[in-house]
């Protein structure tokens, strides 16, 4: 199996199978599609950054790179990457962070003026009512 057309089937592998070999402890990964091979490589390598060992690491690798197969597994999924997508994710954190009283501390945190980060809430605020209501009135 090598295409990223191919749905991982939990049933037909057992991802969380470890193989230690020569005291290198990884997945058997021989009948994974590519592209849950390469998520489980950054997945790895994240947690061995972070300080866990090859054991921890690899079991803790496979376990999400199961977990996002099985949740977005026979889906065409989009992924975004770059500034985009960071600005995203920062965007999110920062009105999820948002109590009323810090506006001032998150927004030198943010490194950005009040009145940027108050358009940040607003623009944020609004993604989510439109996901919520979707587009009733348009």
């Amino acid at each position: 199996m090598s295409g990223q057309g191919e749905m991982f089937d939990a049933l037909t592998c057992d991802p969380l199978d470890l193989i230690e070999r020569g005291g290198e402890v990884i997945a058997d990964k021989s009948r994974w599609p590519q592209r849950l091979v390469d998520l489980y490589d950054v997945l790895f390598a994240y947690a061995r950054k972070t300080g866990a060992d090859a054991e921890t690491a690899a079991r803790d690798a496979s376990a999400r790179a199961v977990l996002i197969a099985d949740y977005l597994g026979g889906a065409v999924v989009y992924l975004p990457r770059g500034d985009a997508m960071r600005k995203a994710v920062r965007d999110s954190e920062a009105y999820r962070r948002h109590d009323g009283r810090n506006t001032n501390v998150l927004a030198r945190e943010y490194g950005m003026t009040t009145t940027k980060f108050y358009e940040l809430l607003a623009r944020e605020r609004k993604r989510r009512l439109r996901k919520m209501q979707g587009r009733l009135f348009q």
